[in-house]
Parts: C-alpha cells; structure tokens; sequence
C-alpha cells in the first residue's frame, strides 16, 4: 500500500494578519498530493488551537472534504478497541490530535469533530487497520501530551504490533534526538519495539532518523510557523511510505512564502544600523505571496542607544518582518536580561502545569494528574475540575 503523511498544517494560524490564508492554502495542496495514496496519516496539530473559530472549521472542513471525491480501493476494517466501523469516507484518514489541539479528558477535540463529520477516524490510544486486496496495515497512535509524561503515556498505552499487518505507530511529541532538553522527553529507545515505521508530528522540520532498527519520520509542518534558518533550509513537503518496499519518498509543496533569515551585527549607532538592516531588506527581490523575513541584529550600541524596529521595517509593505534584536546599550541588554532570565524554556502551557502540581502537592491531593484538570481550568470549568478533585465524578 501506498500510505501519504502530511502533518502540522496548523489550521487558522496567524487568523487575523496577512497570513491567515497560509494554513489552508498549503493545506489543500498538501491534502490534494496525498490523494493517489491508498490511505493518509496526519500527525497531529492540523489545528492550531485547541477550540478553532467557526470560520477556521468551516474552512478546515472543505479542505479535507477533498478526499471524499477520492476512490482508494483499501478501507477501514477494523480497530483494536472493537469499536464500529465507520462508513467509506473516499480515502481513508487516520488522524492524532497533537499539543495544539489537546483538551481536558472528556472533552470533545477538534480531531474528534473532524471524526463525527466523516472527514476522518481519530487514532488516539487505539490502532486502525486498513486492508486492501489481502494486506493489511495497522495504524496505532497516541495524540499529544505534556512533554513530562510522555514516557509514561506511552507505556501505559501497551502499543504492540498486530500478527501479519505492516505496523506503524504515530505520535506528536518532542524527542530528545531532536530537542536539547531534560531527560522527561522521550527519546527513540523509548518507542516500543517492533514497528515497521515510527511517525512523529510536533517537529516542524522533515526529517528521517535512524537508530536501533527503528526508522522515525518527522514530516514536517506544512506551513512555516517559526521562522528559523532550518525551515528556510528545507521545503514544506508531504512524505509517502510505501508498505511493500519500506521506502519513503516526500513532494515538495509549491504554495509555502519565500523565507529570508538575515543576519546583521551593530557595529556603529542606532541610526547606522537602521540604514544598514534597510540595505538588506531592499535586496530582497519581491514575490507573491509577500515573503517571510527574519532579520536578527546582534552586537552592542552606544549608552542610551534604542533600535527602532519600525524605523527599519518603515515602507517594506511587500515584506513580512519579524525582527529579533539584542543589538542595545547595556542599560537596555541588562533590562531585556532580566526579562529573559525570567522565562522558563518550558511553554505557557508546561508553566501553568508546574504551578498547578506543585499546588496540588502541597494541598496533599493524589487524584487525577494535573493534565487532566489543567485545561478545564484554562477553559473557564472550575465546577468540573471541583467534582473530580473532591472524588465526585470518575
């Protein structure tokens, strides 16, 4: 079989800017180059928050509806938890939900929305199996969960490989071989053992890694979010596996913006390097859609030196600039210091995740984990999150 991967497409990103058509854009043309395959694989955060706009579902939609005017002849026969089949949906789409979309425990997520539309079957703590003309392929998958329990999660998912299938496992997580971070994430000899392929979401960058037998993918987004030099460096793509073989392939995407990463050091005053940063932004040729620019200006300025960044993006409508600035005096550096001194690495959601254990802790509860009340809280359902701390719901 030929099975297509397409990850991270981050639906309704930027909604509101100039880019808010971007996620759908690269999405339909991702979507469309998955359609000769026999059945497609998205990894995680096709959305990019947890409960999208209306208008951002609407349009998510109709994107993925593409696969109904699709004739694969493989189709869902089975799942490992027994549950039913659903009805032919074209191509089928087995789907995770990643961080972005993560929701508190029995509350519906975006990627089960996409499941009672017919537009796909949500993977989560449970394997699908795909059949076509006497071979089967079995898709087990677990969505996103803070990074911290990952390896837990995983374990206590007791992911083995179905007897006779090509077995491959998805999920959307950070790796230590990717991520320079503490020893909680998981790492590539976490994976359980025996699976024909190992997919992973999260990472933005495509790329294939090798060890202990094990092959991991990481598509890649199909939008860039970051922009870093390595999503200049590497073409938004969609990646294909075929199960006799074992070979993967990736397309190109057609559709991503221009992204420029720009360097420039400070070496004379404010002024002087608002001239010079205006120098490169001007070599830039113009394209359409507007490009992405990165510029990062580094060095030191003179005492009481401030850079503007609007005075350096001034008049570049054609250009969408993102400035990154440590070019200051030392009164501003030690300033910015403290403030960045002052951030954890972890994201906003790892943060409130820490302060809410350590609460718990100290409060003496041993209930349900801090995941599981977190994003209740966040949702405004504190009377939810009361009932399960005081043992009153399961």
């Amino acid at each position: 079989m030929k099975i297509a991967i397409a990850s991270d497409m981050h639906f309704g990103y930027a909604w509101g800017t100039e880019r808010q058509e971007d996620s759908f854009v690269q999405g339909r043309e991702a979507i469309a180059k998955c359609l000769d395959a026999d059945a497609i694989i998205l990894p995680g955060d096709i959305f990019d928050s947890r409960v999208p706009k209306p208008e951002v579902m609407d349009k998510a939609m109709r994107v993925l509806r593409l696969v109904h005017s699709s004739h694969s002849p493989a189709a869902i026969t089975g799942f490992r938890s027994g549950r039913e089949v659903p009805a032919s949906m074209g191509t089928p789409v087995v789907a995770i939900h990643g961080t972005h979309e993560r929701r508190a425990r029995g509350l519906t997520n975006p990627v089960q929305l996409l499941e009672a539309a017919g537009l796909c079957v949500a993977a989560h703590n449970d394997a699908v199996i795909i059949s076509r003309q006497g071979e089967s392929v079995a898709i087990h998958g677990m969505g996103g969960v803070p990074e911290q329990y990952a390896p837990l999660a995983l374990k206590e998912c007791s992911f083995k490989p179905l007897p006779g299938a090509v077995n491959i496992l998805v999920l959307h997580q950070s790796f230590r071989e990717y991520v320079y971070e503490d020893a909680a994430f998981l790492s590539m000899g976490d994976l359980p053992d025996g699976f024909d392929l190992y997919i992973n979401g999260h990472v933005h960058t495509g790329d294939v890694k090798q060890k202990d037998g094990k092959t991991l993918l990481h598509p890649g987004s199909t939008i860039i979010t970051q922009m870093i030099k390595s999503e200049s460096e590497h073409p938004k793509r969609v990646w294909f596996y075929d199960t006799a073989t074992g070979e993967l392939s990736s397309e190109s995407l057609d559709t991503p913006r221009k992204l420029y990463c720009l360097e420039l050091k400070a070496t004379g005053d404010a002024a002087e390097t608002v001239r010079k940063a205006r120098e490169l932004l001007e070599g830039i040729r113009p394209h359409n859609p507007h490009p992405l620019v990165k510029l990062k200006v580094t060095g030191s300025l003179p005492p009481g030196s401030f850079l503007s960044t609007a005075d350096i993006t001034r008049g570049f409508d054609s250009l969408v600039i993102s400035v990154d600035s440590t070019a200051e005096s030392e009164h501003f550096k030690k300033k910015i210091e403290i403030l960045r001194e002052a951030q954890a690495k972890k994201s906003i959601d790892e943060i409130g995740l820490s302060i809410l254990e350590k609460n718990l802790e100290q409060a003496g509860y041993s209930g349900p984990r801090a995941p599981d009340l977190l994003p209740l809280l966040v949702e405004g359902k504190e009377e939810e999150a009361r009932k399960i701390i005081s043992g009153q719901t399961s």
